[in-house]
């Protein structure tokens, strides 16, 4: 069972990155709360950090504004970049998620680890579809090498940037920054929404 669901992720993810390699590939956007998406995304891993005994911390600043995204694409972003952090981060690190406004358009989601990190070399490597980094870590968490590179794609299909530092036995950040939701114009709101002043 493991083997057919390694398999089946293989040729999801060799699917994924195909149609957005091809243009094809559509975003369902919505308007959403960062903090209703990402508590349930670090709860996922909770239990996989303890056994790995890595410190999973998620700080969240109060009074983010709405994003516009695809829901489901945004998630997968997240549990592949949280997921990440853990499994190449050794046992007592920390791999910390935090959200923080940038400007009064754009918010910073980064994923910040305590592990083996990588050269700039590497970083380029993985970047790569199919790219692998050469690592004992990253030898004995094998993965299709394509987690990264689909990430970075949609993100930057939803109007955003990618950005990734890391430094070499000392950890990777990896950030997500996204565009706020447009403000509603005064024509946009229903008149029981206005405000009567």
């Amino acid at each position: 069972n493991e083997a057919a669901q390694h398999l089946l992720s293989i040729i999801n993810d060799i699917l994924e990155i195909s149609k957005i390699q091809s243009g094809r590939f559509n975003l369902d956007l919505t308007e959403l709360h960062l903090d209703e998406i990402l508590p349930p995304c670090v709860a996922f891993f909770r239990l996989q950090a303890a056994e790995a005994a890595v410190e999973l911390v998620l700080d969240i600043e109060a009074n983010i504004p709405l994003v516009t995204a695809d829901t489901v694409k945004l998630r997968q972003i997240l549990m592949n970049l949280v997921g990440n952090a853990i499994k190449f981060t050794p046992a007592g690190g920390r791999v910390t998620v935090s959200v923080r406004a940038i400007s009064t358009q754009r918010v910073r989601i980064a994923i910040a680890d305590t592990g083996i990190g990588m050269s700039p070399e590497e970083i380029a490597i993985a970047l790569i579809p199919f790219g692998q980094v050469d690592g004992g870590r990253s030898r004995k968490h094998e993965g299709t090498g394509l987690g990264l590179p689909i990430a970075k794609a949609l993100i930057e299909l939803h109007g955003g940037a990618f950005e990734i530092a890391s430094e070499k036995g000392k950890g990777t950040e990896v950030a997500a920054i996204l565009p706020f939701a447009p403000a509603p114009s005064a024509r946009d709101i229903s008149p029981a929404l206005r405000v009567r002043r």
